[in-house]
């Protein structure tokens, strides 16, 4: 039952990162740029080095980068908390900051948001799954950046 648990927590936070990431090259690009990729991607267009246009190309690299390091920077702050409390905190506080003016959404896992303290072997499982989750994002992301406007980001949480 735990296994089945930490893969749907890893489910959740692979999907959440999906829309984080579209929400920061939202915030980033703008309406337009997410509307461009999103007819990119539905043509099969994944990478930047594919995009037909030159000037959207440098355009697009200068977002992608910047989003990427804010995401990775948001990875590394949450894998240094040791609290799992703070854990749980600094995960919804970055959700709500990132998608708060977006037009995605995803819902909150029970694990994160009922007032349960985890025991110290459910931090470590749970805060596993939830960093992974948001690291495989990040680099499908890095790999495919317009390929995430492709993906299902709602979460059935």
């Amino acid at each position: 039952m735990s296994s089945e648990k930490e893969a749907t927590l890893y489910s959740w936070a692979y999907r959440a990162g999906i829309v984080i990431l579209r929400c920061l090259v939202m915030k980033h690009g703008g309406a337009s740029l997410a509307n461009s990729l999103k007819d990119l991607a539905q043509r099969g267009i994944t990478q930047i080095k594919d995009v037909p246009s030159t000037e959207m190309k440098e355009h697009l690299g200068g977002i992608v980068d910047s989003c990427e390091k804010k995401f990775r920077n948001m990875i590394l702050s949450l894998r240094s908390e040791l609290l799992p409390e703070k854990f749980k905190r600094e995960v919804v506080n970055y959700i709500i900051e990132t998608l708060g003016d977006c037009t995605e959404s995803i819902g909150i896992r029970e694990e994160i948001k009922v007032e349960k303290r985890w025991t110290i072997d459910e931090f470590y499982r749970y805060s596993t799954a939830i960093l992974s989750g948001f690291f495989d994002a990040l680099q499908t992301f890095k790999r495919r950046p317009i390929s995430i406007f492709g993906e299902r980001g709602e979460s059935g949480a």
